[in-house]
């Protein structure tokens, strides 16, 4: 018996379009608020963040989700947020949407500002180490 050669097939890359999904769904699949396990079209996901159905929107998901968060600033903006946009909570709670606890901006500062923030936080941990052994050596002296 000779050797049999197994060649690799050829790999396909297949790009995902909004358009591919619809037409992968099987045909008279009910969507939205027509399908029977329909909850209103917003729901909790990744990270805390609230998510929104809005198949229509250019910069949904894959499912037709948008971050309620873009959406809302979207709209007070009165334009579509692009791609390098970035939209912060001020106060770190992904779900409170509130216009004045966002902000925006691009990638890069959004960045810069995380880690200002994480050595901020570094420095009051240290600092709360420090007095949480100067409170232990008054608690020994007053005990």
């Amino acid at each position: 018996m000779g050797s049999t050669r197994i060649t690799p097939r050829p790999i396909r890359e297949v790009k995902m379009t909004k358009r591919i999904i619809e037409k992968s769904t099987r045909p008279g699949a009910k969507k939205g608020n027509k399908h029977w396990n329909w909850k209103g079209g917003r729901r909790e996901g990744w990270h805390g963040y609230i998510f929104v159905y809005n198949p229509i929107h250019p910069n949904c998901n894959i499912r037709g989700y948008v971050r309620e968060h873009r959406l809302i600033m979207e709209k007070y903006l009165g334009r579509y947020l692009t791609e390098d946009e970035v939209i912060h909570h001020k106060n770190g709670i992904k779900d409170d949407n509130r216009i004045e606890n966002l902000s925006i901006s691009n990638v890069s500062e959004h960045i810069k500002a995380y880690f200002k923030i994480c050595q901020e936080n570094e420095e009051l941990k240290l600092k709360v180490k420090e007095l949480e052994k100067k409170l232990r050596v008054l608690i020994i002296e007053i005990t």
